[in-house]
């Protein structure tokens, strides 16, 4: 046993010197040794020899190695002198750092002491971080901690900087061992558990801090599952839990599990015993599984065994801790069960009818409770199947309907002593037939069904759906047929009764040449809705007529009233509009309580979803796809009202057809539950077909077919256009391509323009916009393949294009390839240059086997100064051959931008009428009327605040440009908010106020900050002022008050009924008040305010190394105000030393 505990502490202490071992096996020990002397806390500037520390490094590992090899216990003298080298290995760390400090001169022993006090403690701290369970636990246990360290150097070349560092405490360990319970007490609830909030709190913060440990091993420590979800509860709640550990056993094939659920007991609890707390409750439990296979059957074994106590019959903790001691007052519940499958694939019949069993189940259940003893037995075919053939019913029969249809199915027998015997398996048994049944050409049968419906009574129900027609007149009735129910049980009805199945649809079409059309009705009563399609046509005319309707009587969520959406539709000879347009249809559409789905309608400009929005064609064939996309265009909204009007528009006799719908959505508007009517967003949906020859029946050598939906969000002030080439070709070439404009003017604008996509470094995106399609098209002639694709884009900040053209031909199993592609950007300010990515490569394989290629990328910028980067790869028969290029020419012609003196339109801006305005106090309590203010003039509340604003240029940053100019008198612009004065009276609540910019409009951003950084930024544009202590100067105003007399009179007093207060705290907990959004809020957070708000993420200027942050001067404090990124960056580039520019959560305090 000694021998085997040296050698795990031998082993642990090579993992110990693992960072060590990296400085010696690294390609580059300098870098490798610069990283680690980083890691604990000391950073080496400039070069130094490291052979020494290298050599005294692997001198220490080859003594541990050594004594690892000599600690053999059959020899006992070569054993004691292995232990005693163990003892040395550890005096050698000393030489290590030795070696570190001999690197460069300077240093006292205090120095030398303090770096070999930091690298011993890195080596234990990494060491036990590496530890799988141990390191989760290490911080809250106190085994690490934190110190502050002061600045120490060794000559300029090895530095310290004065901060934190972390610290092994081995007293804590001590602590531990010595009294865990009130070590652990002090550390976990180092305020008692007396009350219920602490209870509550100190078991949130043990299972937070305990559940990554048990889930590192295969366990886990929870809460109770609503501990959180209800305000009202979560003192009794958030003192629940469960602990569950799970391991493999049986080879891995089962598992096992041991746990408990516990109760924290405050100073204010009472126990299952009735004594009072603190204390904990436990009811633990175990399981068991194990799966595995004998002579075919597939075996399932389950066992679990529960620990609790019996209080008057129902389930109580079995163990419990108080201040008197643990005490057990437990039964065991106990479950077994077996479960075998056997695959059966036996056959009853010929091959006509039959039966198909597939596989039988067998299971066993046994259960011990305290309510007694309860065994169950059930066996089950599943996958069973009935079929039913034509072919035994006789020649005859079979040349008049000839089908083969199977009944799929599970069917069980099971036994307990509790439930006695019963089927289980399938409740229902359903037989379709595919075939139909044609009758003289009047009366059609499709869709036949037989189903068998088991519960209170058994139930066999015949459907089809019958088509009829009679001349011009043809109907379909859906899902039409007659139920004949048998009562099982005893009860007051008939034992047997039938009854008619009416049809879920009805759908009648009429031809009679000078009326042609129908419709279609249906109803849903899952989702009580009714569904009806109407299309009426008279050919002489020229006119069509078209309307869809949708009423839902169940709205979501139990809401009251009802919910109608309508389309209808008018086409008719084309008028003319003059220069060759022509309006040839008109329509509408209404939803009440209904809105529009900007979601669904960009993605059914994939799926053709627009064609059923805009003047369908044949809308009664098409009902159920038609209805569906309806649905999710128009979806539900409670409270909500669109509308808008349908146009079709023409040009050239055919060859351009225009459809457009224009819908507008109104929230709130019926009863909603907000502050009123508010427009919520307009939607432009539309399709343009050009088709050449305009001839119906004649294969169009041209259709261009483009889905267009266009929106404007009020809210959100976004502008958004898609447009899509779907089902276009050109001679029989597919086209493929898209559009997409998105403009926002809200708190982050942006703006983006694109034809067939982006540059594919690009990725400042707006959020949610589709995948877009290269503008291009694929030649497909036999085993030859040529593609063309393309793309072209405009941003605030770039200017974008791109291409690639490929060609596959493919002989003999030969396959001979070649692509050509760039992707470009062009900037044209401050002067013209760009850059472009490009690929050119062929190949010939065989069989997928590459015989030679050569594959060429790389970077092209210029003019002026030109430069060429990239890489080429030659394949010969396998064999590969690169080659770099990176070759420059050429100067960057000096093109100076002119100078403009931008101070004067600061000023300019921040002086005219347009800058100012002003706004109302916060929470007003009653409705002012607005005043008219005069020409030049702003009119304040005295309790609101003034603002000024201009977008000239960003105040408080460095400005390099102002769009194409330089300026003369920056680069900062400020406003002195001490200064600022109104009517001669200093200001006393002076704020900044903030605007969007385009930072490359003020900015020298390179290309690659312009695909990556945002495009707009909020900067420093004006002030605000408060004017809650504004004394007015001593001048007086005078006028003629205007009154009006008005007398009021009390209304007739009516007669109160009052409710008794029980009953109304009753309501208050179960009324409708109750289930109010503001009601279930406050259940939620427990007060009116959610302690969280979001913020623009904000920057600091920090030290390249320690992350903290670095003393900036005091004119770039902002204040309250979250510094952005480019004054953090300007910052950044302003302070000595390594700093940088980071999101403040990224700060280290």
């Amino acid at each position: 046993m000694t021998t085997n505990l040296v050698v795990v502490a031998l082993e642990q202490f090579t993992d110990l010197l693992q960072p060590i071992r990296e400085i010696t096996e690294a390609d580059d020990p300098l870098l490798a040794t610069r990283r680690f002397l980083r890691s604990a806390g000391w950073h080496l500037h400039g070069t130094i020899d490291v052979a020494p520390i290298t050599s005294t490094a692997g001198t220490v590992l080859a003594a541990v190695e050594a004594a690892k090899d000599g600690l053999d216990p059959k020899d006992l003298v070569q054993f004691t002198r292995a232990t005693v080298d163990v003892l040395g290995v550890v005096a050698k760390l000393g030489d290590l750092i030795d070696a570190f400090t001999a690197a460069g001169p300077g240093g006292d022993s205090a120095t030398r002491e303090a770096l070999g006090e930091d690298v011993v403690h890195r080596l234990l701290v990494g060491w036990l971080r590496r530890r799988r369970v141990v390191r989760h636990l290490a911080s809250p246990l106190g085994l690490i901690t934190t110190v502050d360290v002061d600045e120490r150097a060794f000559g300029g070349w090895l530095v310290r900087r004065a901060g934190t560092a972390e610290r092994l405490r081995p007293a804590a360990l001590l602590d531990l061992l010595d009294d865990p319970v009130a070590t652990v007490r002090d550390i976990l609830a180092p305020h008692g558990i007396d009350e219920r909030a602490l209870a509550a709190t100190t078991n949130l913060f043990v299972a937070r801090l305990f559940d990554p440990a048990l889930r590192a091993v295969g366990g886990r420590w929870e809460l109770h599952p609503d501990a959180l979800a209800d305000a009202d509860r979560v003192l009794d709640l958030g003192r629940k839990g469960f602990i569950d550990l799970t391991f493999p056993v049986a080879d891995g094939d089962g598992n096992a599990s041991v746990g408990t659920t516990y109760e924290v007991l405050s100073g204010s609890d009472v126990s299952s015993r009735g004594t009072t707390g603190p204390g904990l409750e436990l009811a633990p439990h175990g399981r068991y599984s194990h799966r595995f296979s004998r002579d075919g059957w597939e075996i399932d074994l389950a066992v679990m065994v529960l620990l609790a106590g019996v209080d008057a019959g129902t389930a109580a903790p079995a163990i419990v801790v108080d201040a008197d001691g643990v005490h057990l007052d437990a039964h065991v519940t106990a479950e077994a069960a077996v479960g075998a499958s056997f695959d059966l694939d036996v056959l009853v019949g010929g091959m006509g009818s039959r039966i198909e069993l597939g596989t039988i189940e067998l299971r066993f259940e046994t259960g011990v409770s305290a309510t007694g003893l309860d065994v169950e037995l059930e066996v089950v075919a599943r996958g069973a199947r009935i079929v039913f053939s034509a072919a035994d019913l006789g020649a005859a029969v079979a040349a008049v309907v000839d089908f083969e249809n199977a009944i799929e199915f599970d069917l069980g027998l099971a036994w307990s002593i509790r439930d006695g015997l019963r089927l289980s398996g399938a409740a229902s048994l359903v037989l379709e037939f595919t075939e139909g049944i044609d009758i003289g050409g009047v009366v059609a049968l499709s869709g036949m069904r037989v189903a068998l419906e088991l519960g209170d009574g058994l139930s066999v129900a015949a459907t089809a759906d019958v088509r009829i027609a009679l001349g011009p007149v043809a109907m379909v009735f859906e899902d039409v047929g007659l139920a004949a129910v048998i009562a099982l049980g005893s009860g007051d009805g008939p034992p047997f009764a039938l009854a008619p199945r009416l049809p879920t649809g009805i759908g009648v079409r009429i031809d009679a040449g000078v009326v042609r059309g129908g419709g279609f009705l249906s109803f849903d009563p899952e989702r009580g809705e009714y569904a009806g399609i109407l299309e009426l046509g008279i050919p002489a005319l020229s006119l069509s007529l078209k309307a869809v309707g949708i009423f839902t009587t169940d709205l979501p969520g139990g809401a009251d009233g009802y919910a109608l959406l309508l389309l209808v539709y008018a086409e008719f000879p084309a008028v003319q509009l003059g220069y060759g347009f022509t309006l040839n249809g008109v329509g509408g559409i209404l939803g009440i309580q209904h809105g529009v789905s900007l979601d669904a309608l960009t993605a059914g400009m994939r799926t053709g979803a627009l064609d059923n929005v805009l003047f369908p064609d044949d809308p009664v064939a098409r009902a159920p796809g038609l209805l569906n996309d309806l649905r999710a265009v128009f979806p539900i909204v409670p409270g909500a009202l669109t509308f808008g009007p349908v146009l079709q528009l023409g040009w050239g006799t055919g060859i351009v057809t225009l459809s457009l719908g224009l819908v507008v959505q109104f929230d709130d508007v019926l009863g909603g539950g907000g502050a009123g009517p508010t427009l919520s967003r307009i939607v432009l949906i539309g399709q343009l077909e050009v088709r050449l020859p305009p001839i119906e029946g004649v294969p169009a050598l041209v259709r261009l077919l483009v889905d267009i939906v266009g929106w404007f969000e009020v809210s959100d002030l976004e502008l958004g256009i898609d447009a899509r080439l779907r089902d276009s070709h050109v001679s029989g070439l597919p086209l493929t391509g898209s559009l997409t404009v998105r403009a926002r003017f809200g708190d982050r604008p942006t703006f983006v323009m694109a034809v067939g996509g982006f540059h594919p470094a690009f990725t400042d995106l707006p959020p949610g916009l589709p995948p877009q399609d290269r503008i291009g098209f694929a030649l497909v002639r036999g085993k030859l393949r040529a593609e063309l694709a393309a793309y072209l884009a405009i941003t605030s900040n770039t200017f974008q294009v791109g291409a690639q053209v490929s060609v596959r031909a493919e002989v003999m199993g030969f396959r001979v390839e070649a692509y050509l592609g760039f992707d470009a950007l062009f900037v044209f300010e401050p002067r013209f240059h760009f850059t472009i990515d490009f690929r050119v490569g062929a190949s010939i394989s065989y069989k997928k086997w590459d015989f030679a290629s050569v594959r060429f990328r790389g970077n092209l910028t210029g003019p002026g100064r030109w430069q060429l980067t990239g890489y080429a790869t030659v394949t010969i028969l396998g064999f590969d051959k690169d080659v770099d290029v990176n070759e420059a020419w050429g100067a960057a012609p000096a093109t100076p931008l002119p100078n403009v003196a931008v101070l004067s339109r600061v000023v300019q801006a921040l002086t005219s009428a347009d800058a100012w305005q002003a706004s109302l106090p916060a929470g007003p309590l009653v409705t002012l009327r607005p005043v008219e203010a005069g020409l030049g003039e702003v009119v304040v509340h005295p309790m609101g605040r003034l603002q000024a604003r201009q977008t000239v240029v960003p105040l408080g940053i460095d400005v390099a440009r102002v769009g194409a100019s330089r300026p003369s008198d920056g680069p900062r612009y400020t406003i002195d908010l001490a200064t600022v004065e109104v009517g001669g009276v200093p200001a006393t609540d002076v704020r900044l106020v903030q605007e969007h910019f385009a930072r490359a409009e003020y900015l020298d951003l390179s290309e690659d900050d312009k695909l990556a950084a945002p495009s707009f930024e909020r900067f420093d544009a004006g002030i605000a002022i408060g004017l809650d202590g504004f004394v007015l100067p001593d001048r007086h105003v005078g006028f003629e008050p205007e009154h009006e007399t008005k007398y009021l009179q009390a209304s007739e007093v009516s007669e109160l009924t009052l409710l008794r207060g029980d009953l109304l705290v009753t309501l208050s907990h179960w009324g409708a008040a109750a289930y109010t959004e503001r009601a279930r809020y406050l259940r939620l957070v427990g007060h009116d305010r959610l302690a969280i708000e979001v913020r623009e993420p904000g920057h600091e200027v920090v030290d390249a190394v320690t992350l903290a942050p670095v003393t900036l001067p005091e004119h770039a404090v902002t204040g309250d105000r979250p510094m952005t990124f480019t004054e953090a960056m300007q910052w950044s580039e302003a302070v000595a030393g390594p700093v940088l520019a980071v999101q403040r959560a990224e700060v280290l305090a």
